[in-house]
């Protein structure tokens, strides 16, 4: 799945799993996390909701764009909601070329 809302954890080897192909010659990786502040406050913990067909929706046409902008060959989004304590995963967004 190249697209996923999820509360669970991300498995970054099976998101990996998606992307490997022989063509490939490289991943870049971007996890994004709660941070601790955010303008020099201090930061418990983000609570992200979501309308969970119309988020997957907006991510795949956000993929489509970025795979005909841009010289890659395939590229995954992963996103989490609901309660994240600071140091937890957001977003993954993996990229092969």
């Amino acid at each position: 799945m190249k697209v996923k809302i999820t509360k669970e954890p991300f498995d970054l080897n099976e998101a990996l799993s998606y992307l490997l192909v022989p063509e490939a010659g490289g991943y870049v990786f971007f996890l994004g996390k709660v941070r601790n502040k955010n303008h020099g406050r201090r930061v418990r913990k983000l609570i992200y909701e979501a309308y969970e067909e119309m988020a997957i929706e907006e991510m795949e046409r956000i993929r489509g764009e970025a795979l005909e902008k841009f010289p890659i060959l395939d590229i995954l989004i992963w996103h989490r909601y609901g309660e994240l304590n600071v140091g937890e995963d957001t977003i993954l967004i993996i990229a092969s070329g």
